[in-house]
């Protein structure tokens, strides 16, 4: 039974919890001068509000409803604990107990939970608009990320942050969600020189890489990992060889350090790596019959609407026919219509949630596949610890990332010839190259919103127009200068400009000033709006006459983009597959004597490919003659690809015999 007399709040308490804290003091002084509070309730009252004010207080004061609790004890009986509940609905403590520690571990389904938090969330944010901070605790109990998006697109202060500020974390990941980098940045540091403790978080680092400050950005990664590296996850060490994988120099030993750590974590989260050959030689002497398709498992957070998903496409409507394919998705509430032909295509289709990796990997094992893809590598969200463990006969990866994953039960990394030449010795310790003897990438231009060549429309300006759209994570200091030595060489030029993180008016502002800097005039700037729509996208490569590449990281989709709507690419490439990956697609389009080999020959052969498509004709020319080559052929190349797995295979197999 509830005690009744016990539950009413006073007014300072009432004040208190609907975030007006200076009212609450006042209350509390007012009941202390009345008689209505004793010294030792005062204190604790006064305390309360101090500690949610950030300061260190001793003891440590119950809240109301944490007394009322202590005093009918906790229940697992959902009938009495919504008893609870109701006795003090007025307090976002008792509502937030009851959602979060009775209500939510009695769902099964990831669905349901979301779809409760978001309703908690929202409830939070209408009922006590003064705490600014309460729908920000439900994020903390959604490991998925789908509720970023649609948070609040506000920044709190310290000040905001009541006793418990460790949804702080979750704050800073809705701004870099939604794309507000400014103000992450910002509310970081505020966070690390006020007064009161707040986790540490690295994404005041992480800014340095929207700005294309990828060195900076190692280099105070580098600083924390050598300060504290027992604190650091498997996500973060991945998230480190991100981005000393797209360097101008790789830092070999610093890499080889990572991947040991890495191989340390990946071993905690899965168990000790099995003996290879006990893993092989039995699954297959068992698994394989006469005329059976092979098992393929395919891995990648990217099976949607994203680049892997498109260039994956034309590849999994060959597999079908040749391959039992079990999809393992990440992002599994996404949905659009390539998710779905690719759900179509597989045999199964699993989702995968972040934290249920190391139940995924027992799942697949079990299967005894014959062959493990991943997709991802060092990417946003994916997960090569997969590739740490073996799992599958022959396991490799592909696609997704701009290197080697290092990782220790990785067979082969899938690339081309075209990129051999370029990087075969450039990842000394890593898993060993597949060279396809095609393209390595399938572009079909319906999945990338392309119109057709002939419903392009081509500006005819007399002056050389140039093109930037990259990613400004890859407008690096190195990549700015070329640019600026570009345009001083050819003063009639100019440069239209457009990222994806222009939407964030900081950073647009912010590159203006570095491109100035780097001796392009102003008159030669000519910033486009950020493109709402693929099909707005597409239409400003009919602007330009030459997309400028970037360095030392330089693109892949942008530049076949680019390519396939008649666009020359003017690249550079390194020794590593990050910078090489553009002249790659060059060759195999037809296209090598576009390909400037010297860094100091790039003002001439900008010059020189602005001459050659400078008319309408022949670029549209151009793009007739991409979109019938090799890295558009989804019919070779597709049936390429499925004959190389075969001969994995097959090689594998005799190699365990």
């Amino acid at each position: 039974m509830i005690d009744n007399s016990f539950v009413p709040l006073s007014p300072w308490e009432e004040a208190f919890y609907k975030g007006r804290r200076l009212e609450a003091e006042v209350a509390i002084h007012a009941a202390r001068l009345r008689g209505n509070l004793d010294v030792v309730q005062a204190l604790e009252a006064c305390r309360l509000v101090q500690r949610s004010h950030g300061v260190n207080v001793t003891g440590s004061p119950l809240t109301t409803f944490e007394r009322f609790q202590q005093k009918i004890g906790n229940t697992s009986e959902p009938k009495q604990a919504l008893t609870q509940l109701l006795a003090y609905a007025e307090l976002p403590d008792a509502l937030m107990l009851w959602i979060l520690h009775y209500r939510l571990p009695q769902l099964i389904e990831t669905e349901e939970k979301i779809h409760l938090l978001q309703r908690l969330a929202i409830h939070l944010y209408l009922k006590f608009p003064a705490r600014k901070d309460l729908s920000y605790h439900c994020l903390i109990n959604d490991p998925t990320g789908s509720l970023n998006k649609g948070a609040p697109q506000r920044m709190l202060k310290p000040r905001d942050w009541y006793t418990n500020n460790q949804p702080y974390l979750p704050m800073l990941q809705v701004a870099w969600a939604q794309g507000r980098y400014e103000q992450m940045f910002i509310s970081a540091a505020a966070a690390q020189i006020d007064g009161r403790y707040f986790p540490i978080s690295d994404h005041n680092v992480r800014a340095f890489s929207i700005i294309g400050e990828a060195s900076r950005c190692l280099d105070l990664f580098r600083r924390l990992y050598e300060a504290s590296a027992g604190d650091f996850t498997i996500a973060s060490i991945s998230n480190l060889l991100f981005i000393s994988m797209g360097l101008e120099e790789l830092p070999y030993e610093f890499l080889e350090q990572l991947c040991t750590h890495f191989d340390q974590l990946a071993k905690k989260m899965l168990g000790s790596v099995e003996s290879e050959q006990e893993h092989i030689a039995e699954p297959i002497s068992k698994r394989l019959t006469i005329n059976e398709r092979p098992l393929l498992v395919v891995v990648s957070a990217d099976l949607r609407n994203h680049p892997v998903g498109r260039f994956w496409l034309p590849i999994a409507r060959t597999l079908k026919s040749h391959f039992q394919v079990i999809s393992v998705a990440g992002h599994p509430r996404d949905y659009d219509p390539i998710r779905e032909e690719l759900r179509q295509l597989s045999d199964e289709w699993w989702p995968l949630e972040a934290n249920e990796v190391p139940q995924m990997a027992s799942r697949i094992r079990q299967q005894q596949p014959d062959l493990f893809l991943d997709l991802g590598g060092h990417t946003a969200d994916n997960h090569p610890v997969f590739l740490s463990q073996r799992l599958a006969t022959v396991q490799a990866t592909y696609l997704g990332f701009f290197g080697p994953t290092y990782a220790c039960c990785c067979d082969w990394w899938i690339v081309d010839q075209a990129l051999m030449q370029w990087i075969s010795s450039s990842y000394p310790g890593a898993e060993s190259f597949w060279a396809l003897p095609g393209s390595s990438l399938c572009y079909l231009p319906q999945l990338h919103d392309l119109p057709a060549v002939e419903s392009i429309r081509y500006s005819e300006p007399l002056h050389p127009v140039l093109g930037s759209f990259n990613h400004t994570r890859k407008l690096t200091a190195s990549t700015l200068r070329r640019y600026g030595a570009i345009l001083h060489d050819i003063p009639d030029a100019v440069l239209q400009f457009r990222s994806h993180s222009f939407h964030d008016p900081a950073v647009r502002r912010r590159f203006l000033i570095r491109l100035q800097d780097a001796g392009v005039a102003p008159n030669q700037l000519q910033p486009l709006p950020y493109a709402r729509s693929a099909s707005e996208a597409m239409a400003d490569y009919g602007r330009i006459h030459l997309h400028l590449d970037s360095h030392p990281v330089s693109g892949t989709t942008t530049t076949l983009d680019a390519l396939a709507m008649g666009i020359p690419v003017l690249t550079c490439p390194t020794p590593y597959y990050a910078g090489a990956i553009s002249a790659a697609l060059l060759q195999n389009a037809g296209l090598a004597d576009h390909i400037c080999r010297d860094p100091r020959d790039l003002s001439s052969q900008a010059r020189w490919l602005t001459d050659r498509y400078k008319s309408v004709a022949s670029r549209r020319e151009l793009a007739e003659t991409v979109r019938s080559s090799a890295v558009c052929d989804t019919d070779v190349m597709p049936r390429m690809f499925v004959e190389q797995l075969q001969l994995m295979l097959n090689q594998k197999r005799a190699a365990c015999s």
